[in-house]
């Protein structure tokens, strides 16, 4: 019967998070300039991928004005939402929208099995009740942007990575592990930083087993792999030249983008504050989950937590954060999108954390109140989350996740 009821609890939490997302789709709502090029692009590519494909570095090459937007090179997701309009006769916003909401709910259904196998229950469903009322997960998950995508396949690298780790490097895991990194900086350049952080959690692990012989096998297939992607790409874009050309026009762009200049600069705290608007009490629980590893004891954390896992998990989400900070133009939450669901599993980890100090401090009655008082926060945060991004994102037809979008939307 407990059982019966954890199942239906998780069941209820991603019901939830899918009918919040499906549910606010907004077909015909203020759509960004990115996501007309998205959709442009991707609408152009049905038929014969490569041949458009080529066309389409061609001109971006060759037009100053195209360096400003989301450029052509991005085939791991463009190519794959030009099949979906293909097969469902879309061709507009809709199409990016729709295969944003799949890409969100893959990421709930994966936090909470990444929850359950490295965790316990009570994190696993924190996690996901939290991101089933994320404001930027909810806001990425409806439009026609490649975050969502990102978000599922940065989930999915960082659970694959957790699993080499734990089978000490087997190529069961170690193949579908370089496949999946290599495919996901085809979806979108910043990819790069996410999979060398998973390849640097795996190869120090097997440093530290002394397995020197699968550490050489993991970095060579790894580069194998790598070379195979760019190969491809360099191969669909008409050629190596090209490729490097589109990329040295974004650099160059960047400084003349009156956008990025604007709203995705300014002092190193501007993504912490922005992340603390969207949702300030898992901000809060983030720094209350590191603290506590740093501080809890092994014994006295319980031995359903691995801290190995969640020693990661905190690298990961902390280099990310500080390097989106640290990058010129950088300061959008919508870069953050690879590490949202590690964010709201460390905030899960920190509600842990209160939760076994409190157990230390408290018995029966009091206990028991302590509880139901974490519970009714938990609660409390998530439907405020998702009351702001109703009214901040939704209704006011937000067309980013910047700090001077949400600041001109406050929440208090």
């Amino acid at each position: 019967m407990k059982r019966l009821a954890v199942i239906l609890a998780f069941a209820a939490v991603i019901t939830a998070g899918i009918a919040a997302r499906v549910g606010n789709i907004d077909e015909d709502g203020n759509k960004s300039p990115d996501e007309a090029v998205y959709t442009a692009q991707a609408k152009r590519l049905t038929g014969d991928k490569i041949a458009v494909t080529r066309d389409l570095v061609k001109t971006y090459n060759a037009d100053k004005d195209k360096w400003l937007y989301p450029n052509p090179m991005r085939i791991g997701y463009l190519w794959p939402l030009s099949y979906f309009m293909e097969a469902s006769g879309l061709r507009d916003y809709r199409a990016g929208s729709y295969v944003s909401t799949f890409c969100s709910v893959v990421s709930l259904i994966l936090i909470v099995l990444f929850g359950l196998k490295y965790f316990n229950k009570w994190i696993a469903f924190y996690a996901a009740l939290a991101l089933a009322a994320s404001p930027m997960e909810l806001a990425v998950s409806i439009r026609a942007w490649q975050d969502a995508a990102c978000g599922c396949l940065g989930l999915a690298l960082i659970f694959l990575t957790a699993g080499c780790v734990k089978t000490k490097g087997r190529f069961t895991l170690l193949i579908p592990f370089v496949l999946a990194g290599t495919y996901y900086f085809m979806v979108k350049e910043a990819g790069v930083l996410l999979y060398m952080l998973c390849l640097l959690w795996l190869l120090s692990s097997l440093a530290r087993e002394k397995m020197f012989c699968r550490m050489l096998s993991a970095f060579i297939l790894m580069l194998i792999s790598a070379a195979a992607g760019v190969s491809f790409m360099a191969y669909a874009m008409g050629g190596a030249g090209n490729m490097l050309e589109v990329i040295k026009h974004i650099s160059e762009a960047m400084p003349f983008n009156d956008y990025a200049v604007c709203y995705q600069s300014g002092p190193w705290h501007n993504v912490i504050y922005g992340l603390f608007i969207l949702s300030p009490v898992n901000v809060l629980l983030c720094f209350a989950g590191i603290s506590g590893f740093i501080f809890c004891r092994k014994r006295s954390c319980g031995e359903d937590l691995d801290r190995g896992v969640t020693f990661w998990l905190m690298v990961i989400l902390a280099v990310y954060v500080i390097v989106m900070t640290w990058m010129p133009f950088c300061q959008n939450i919508r870069y953050l999108s690879p590490v949202y669901g590690v964010f709201y599993l460390v905030a899960g980890i920190g509600a842990w954390y209160i939760y076994i100090y409190l157990k230390s401090k408290l018995k029966g009655g009091a206990l028991k109140t302590a509880v139901c008082l974490i519970a009714a926060i938990a609660v409390y945060s998530a439907a405020g989350d998702y009351a702001y991004f109703r009214k901040a994102l939704h209704n006011m037809k937000i067309v980013d996740i910047t700090l001077k979008a949400l600041e001109s939307r406050p929440r208090f």
